[in-house]
């Protein structure tokens, strides 16, 4: 029997909060003002001149549930290509971008779904050309205007210029009574630097309608934040004829409550008669006229999450170099690894690959940055180049192992060939180089003999004759070196 008269309550509930107000007599509130222009959303929006010419979109099926959403239907009879308009705020804004659905049930099409985006206030902001943050002081707002030009009014003093500077001075008052003092100075058109506190009694008037116009903007934009919370969204619906748009979301509201009350009858043998009632508020700023309501007493899974509002993602910045190199940058290199990929192998010759690294320097010990280090595989002809970087260090990691040739040019010293060394797997080979001052068409060429192995020391050693120049190459545990004499 309970559950026949809950059943029977849940037909008769009446909708007490159907209207835009909460409570019977209340006005309705005001309409909507205009958002602001700056846009974005599902597609770029116009200019919010253009939100008076659009139809109002009128609510015709809600459902109610108890865990503070609810499913909202929009339908309206368009004709052609026209505009229409539902409006938010940011918290019913949010869930209806994550749940909207439009649809053209004729043969027309839903172009375009736009929105009036508010971005953080730091951010817009940042489009000021005055550095003023979210809370300015005085001092602060003086300091951003120097260079200005400015009219100082201080008791029966006047003067104008160009705003210097702004200071702070700690003053003594008395025998222990001090106090901090913001002055600021300003130069004159004729050179004068005239200083004055500032104070109850001072008054500084910006002299150029530019700087104006900005400090203008900056109250503006703080003034925004305390604007009323209106997003509105609009729909193009481009076609032809008449037709119906459809328009669904799921969006905040307020949590529906039920109240009873029983009314006994004077009359004896008459039944009591229970009453249930619901209570709807409607928050959404439109009256709710021939809407079906449901109430669900069921409380679906819910989530919020902030998609309305702009997301900055924060990137690592990457420091110009301190040095310039000393010849311009060749990209050769990279056409030559790329021809040594899709060279077809050679029978009997190995592609293992191992590294190199080294240093170069000039004859008095220092380094060499900018020079550009070549090493030539003997066997397949295929070469590598690299740049010394600002410390004198080149370094290849995936070089062709193998009987090699390295060559090193730089401006202003001579070109350093060093032929028939050896380039072992498994192993980091070092090679240094030490350059001779001279011309570039000059050549320090330098052959290193065969190698020899010590079986009883596991040493190798290599000898290199050439131009008074000699090559020794050893192995040390996990290197191989190649030590320029």
């Amino acid at each position: 029997m309970r559950h026949a008269v809950l059943s029977a309550l849940l037909f008769a509930f009446l909708a007490a909060g159907l209207s835009a107000q909460n409570k019977a007599g209340q006005t309705k509130p005001d309409q909507p003002k205009t958002p602001p222009p700056q846009t974005s959303g599902l597609a770029p929006s116009g200019d919010s001149s253009s939100h008076d010419s659009t139809s109002r979109l009128p609510v015709k099926r809600v459902v109610l549930y108890k865990n503070g959403v609810g499913y909202f239907e929009h339908t309206a009879r368009v004709h052609g290509t026209q505009d229409l308009s539902i409006d938010f705020t940011t918290a019913q804004l949010n869930d209806v971008l994550k749940s909207l659905t439009a649809v053209d049930l004729g043969d027309g099409r839903v172009s375009s779904v736009r929105y009036n985006s508010i971005a953080p206030l730091d951010e817009r902001l940042k489009s000021l050309r005055l550095p003023f943050g979210e809370q300015v002081t005085q001092a602060e707002y003086l300091s951003a205007l120097r260079g200005a030009r400015v009219e100082v009014r201080s008791g029966s003093a006047t003067a104008a210029g160009r705003l210097l500077s702004v200071e702070k001075e700690h003053r003594q008052r008395g025998k222990d009574d001090f106090e901090d003092v913001t002055t600021f100075a300003i130069v004159t058109d004729a050179g004068e630097m005239r200083n004055f506190d500032l104070g109850p009694g001072t008054s500084v008037r910006i002299a150029e309608r530019e700087l104006t116009d900005e400090v203008e903007r900056y109250l503006s934009l703080v003034g925004s934040s305390r604007a009323r919370d209106v997003r509105r969204m609009s729909f193009t619906a481009a076609g032809s004829g008449d037709r119906e748009v459809f328009v669904s979301y799921i969006s905040e509201v307020p949590v529906w409550k039920s109240t009873y009350r029983i009314l006994f009858p004077e009359k004896p043998g008459e039944k009591p008669l229970l009453q249930g009632w619901a209570i709807v508020d409607n928050t959404i700023g439109e009256d709710w006229k021939d809407v079906e309501l449901s109430l669900v007493a069921g409380a679906p899974q819910s989530f919020v999450q902030n998609i309305s509002q702009p997301f900055y993602v924060r990137r690592p910045e990457v420091p110009l170099p301190e040095s310039a190199m000393l010849t311009p940058q060749s990209h050769e290199a990279t056409m030559e690894a790329y021809a040594k990929l899709q060279a077809p192998a050679t029978p009997g010759v190995s592609h293992a690959t191992t590294s190199l690294y080294g240093v170069v320097k000039d004859p008095s010990g220092g380094v060499v940055s900018g020079a550009r280090v070549t090493v030539r595989n003997d066997e397949t002809g295929s070469s590598q180049m690299a740049m010394t970087d600002a410390q004198g260090r080149y370094r290849f990691t995936d070089v062709q192992a193998g009987n090699s040739a390295l060559f090193v040019t730089a401006t202003g010293f001579q070109r350093f060939n060093l032929s028939n060394i050896y380039l072992g797997i498994g192993r980091n080979n070092e090679i240094d180089a030490s350059l001779s001052i001279g011309q570039a068409a000059e050549t320090v060429e330098v052959q290193a003999a065969t190698s020899m192995v010590q079986t009883s020391t596991a040493e190798v050693t290599s000898r290199a004759e050439g131009q008074g120049t000699e090559a020794e190459g050893k192995s040390a545990g996990d290197y191989f070196e190649y030590k320029i004499k």
